[in-house]
C-alpha cells in the first residue's frame, strides 16, 4: 500500500469559509476563500479582521477554479430585510423593495465601507495647524535673523 504524504503544517491552502462582519449580523452569510495552515488558523484570521464565522462552514477549496473565478459585482441588498434588489426599475434613484416596500435610495455607499472617524479628522486638523506655526515661527525667525 502506497503511503500518503504527510501534510506540512506551514504550507498555506485554501479553505472556504462562510463568515458575516461581525458589527453587522443582520448582513447575510457570504462564502470567502482564504490562505491558512489549518482551519482554525483559518477561524483565527477571520475573527481576527472583525469577521463571525459561521461555525462547520471552513472548507477546503477544491479547484484553482474555485480560486480565480472573476470578480462579480455585489448584488444589491434592501437595506431593511436583505431582499436582492437587482434587476428592479430604478426611478429617481430609489428602488421599492417588493418584499417589505422600504423605498431605498440607492447610493455609492455599503456598510462595509469605514467612515473617517472623528479622532482622524481633530488629528488631522491639529496637524495642519501646527504645520502653520511652524511656518510663521520659521519666517519670523527667517525675518530677525536677517536684519
Amino acid at each position: 500500500m502506497p503511503e500518503t504524504p504527510k501534510s506540512d503544517s506551514t504550507v498555506k491552502q485554501s479553505w472556504e469559509v462562510m463568515v458575516r462582519p461581525m458589527a453587522f449580523t443582520h448582513e447575510p452569510w457570504k462564502l470567502i476563500t482564504i490562505r491558512a495552515r489549518t482551519p482554525r488558523h483559518a477561524d483565527t484570521i477571520l475573527r481576527r479582521e472583525g469577521y463571525e464565522v459561521l461555525t462547520g462552514s471552513i472548507q477546503r477549496a477544491d479547484t484553482a477554479r474555485q480560486l480565480l473565478a472573476p470578480a462579480r459585482p455585489k448584488p444589491v441588498l434592501c437595506n431593511k430585510c436583505g431582499y436582492a434588489l437587482d434587476g428592479l426599475t430604478i426611478e429617481s434613484a430609489h428602488i421599492q423593495c417588493p418584499e417589505c416596500a422600504f423605498n431605498q435610495v440607492i447610493v455609492s455607499w455599503s456598510p462595509e465601507v469605514e467612515t473617517v472617524s472623528k479622532t482622524f479628522v481633530w488629528i488631522g486638523l491639529f496637524a495642519a495647524f501646527g504645520l502653520v506655526i511652524l511656518i510663521v515661527v520659521m519666517l519670523v525667525m527667517l525675518f530677525i535673523l536677517t536684519y
